[in-house]
């Protein structure tokens, strides 16, 4: 994700708002995300237009989004760790034996 900010105040309080996002919209298509990498920031003050261009970066492996909206991420050795918050009860989790 990329965007530009007027106020450098207003970044920490938008951080989280801003990775939310990202993670929303990576699990609706399908990624999950991998825990040990970032996620990774990047500002920069644009003198010209008074603002600050920032670009968000979080790693992700393809799972399908059926899996996806069931974790919160994927460790760097491929282990699934669940959302702590299950996304629907009125299915059986697919990350579960049967």
């Amino acid at each position: 994700m990329q965007g530009e900010i007027g106020d450098d105040a207003a970044l920490p309080r938008m951080r989280e708002q801003f990775e939310a996002f990202v993670r929303a919209d990576m699990r609706e298509q399908g990624y999950a995300p991998v825990l040990e990498l970032g996620p990774f920031w990047s500002t920069t003050y644009v003198e010209a237009k008074d603002k600050y261009e920032f670009v968000v970066t979080i790693h992700g492996y393809k799972v399908g989004k059926e899996v996806a909206c069931q974790l919160e991420g994927i460790t760097g050795a491929g282990k699934m760790i669940p959302l702590s918050t299950p996304a629907s009860k009125s299915k059986t989790s697919s990350l579960q034996p049967e």
